[in-house]
Order: structure tokens, then sequence, then C-alpha cells
């Protein structure tokens, strides 16, 4: 999987803001998770925040949006988030971008004491799945979410 390592910085009056590129689902004949930089129509971040708040090296960061229910309340369908894509493995607990069988999903990874991950749904109505060494070769992570964004009606 490559993901694209240039976010746009864009020097405005009031300082540095940072454009990310955004992940999106894969194309079903190309097992792969293309990037594609977002215009500066979309959302800008401080350079400085990001570099404080989520990841030192902001190469690593890219966007995404959600689709689903599955970790609502948490993220819901249509919230925007930010994946450390530097983060390719999962040391401990946290919610991940992975992409399986030519899908991107987002679920809460928690390691357990046999080697195992257990992924889980925030919403209820989703089962909880143990993934064994197996099942992990045959998915990839994109990255570990560290940022939601979402929109209050």
């Amino acid at each position: 999987m490559k993901i694209e390592r240039n976010p746009a910085m864009v020097q405005l009056a009031d300082g540095d803001f940072t454009a990310l590129p955004y992940v999106m689902v894969p194309d079903e004949t190309v097992q792969t998770v293309k990037v594609r930089q977002r215009s500066l129509k979309n959302l800008l971040f401080r350079s400085e925040w990001l570099k404080k708040e989520l990841a030192p090296d902001i190469n690593g960061l890219a966007m995404a949006t959600a689709h689903g229910n599955a970790m609502a309340p948490a993220i819901d369908d249509g919230d925007a988030i930010l994946v450390d894509t530097h983060q390719k493995t999962i040391e401990k607990e946290g919610i991940y971008l992975l992409q399986v069988n030519g899908t991107i999903i987002a679920r809460r990874i928690q390691v357990m004491m046999d080697g195992t991950l257990r992924a889980t749904c925030d919403n209820p109505l989703y089962t909880t799945q143990i993934i064994d060494q197996a099942e992990m070769t045959a998915m990839q992570i994109v990255g570990k979410v560290v940022w939601v964004g979402k929109k209050i009606l």
C-alpha cells in the first residue's frame, strides 16, 4: 500500500496551515489505498497545532471520511477523520483504519495476551471480532485515528 506523503503547506497572514492528503476507498481492481491531495477549499489545519497535538511528523497524516455507523457515537457517518499513517503496527489500544478485503473500515483494536486482536465497534449492534495471526496477514493497517471532526446539528 502506498500513501503519498505530501501535505500542502499554505502561508496565510495568520500563520502556516496544512491541507492534508485524503485517503480514498480503494479501487476494487487495485488492492491499494489511494490518496489524493485535497484542494484548498477543504479543511485546513494550523501546522503548529498538528505537530504539537497529533504528530511531530505531519507527513504521515492523512484525512478520511467515515462511512456507516459501526463506530457511532465516537465516529459518525460523514465525520472527518485524521489518521497517522506512520502507525502501521498495533501496539496499544486505539481506533485504527484497516483495509480488509478491498474495504477500508475503522475499528477499536485491543491487543490480547495470546497475540490476537479484538476488533470492536462502538455501536452495540455490531459484533466483536477476534483476529488471529492468519487473518492479520490478510489486512493492512492504514494507520491510527488521531482526531475526529464532526457536525453537530
